[in-house]
C-alpha cells in the first residue's frame, strides 16, 4: 500500500467520523443493535434523506454494514475494530 493511498484512506475515515451527525449515528450503533435509517435520523437530529446520505458515506468508508430485509435497511457497525476505534477517539476526546 502506498503512503499516498494510506494517507488518503486514513483521512477519509477520520473525516467520516468527524461530522457530528455521523458521529452520533456511530455512537448509537456501539451497543451492537442494528437500526434503520429512520431511527438513526432521529438520533442524529437530521431528516431521513440527510441520514441516507450520511449512512452512504459511512458505508463507503467501511464503518457500517447494511442489511436489507424487505423494505427496511438495517445498519450496524462494520465490526469490533470500528467500535474499538470509536472508543479510542472518545477517550482522546475526554468522553470515556
Amino acid at each position: 500500500m502506498s503512503n499516498d493511498f494510506a494517507d488518503a484512506r486514513l483521512a477519509g475515515v477520520a473525516g467520516a467520523i468527524a461530522e457530528p451527525a455521523r458521529a452520533r449515528m456511530l455512537c448509537c450503533l456501539m451497543d451492537g443493535h442494528a437500526r434503520t435509517n429512520t431511527e438513526l435520523a432521529v438520533v442524529a437530529e437530521v431528516s431521513p434523506s440527510t441520514a441516507s446520505v450520511h449512512l452512504a458515506k459511512l458505508k463507503d468508508q467501511h464503518l457500517v454494514h447494511m442489511l436489507a430485509q424487505g423494505k427496511h435497511r438495517y445498519y450496524s457497525l462494520a465490526g469490533a475494530d470500528v467500535a474499538g476505534a470509536l472508543e479510542g477517539v472518545m477517550l482522546i476526546a475526554g468522553l470515556g
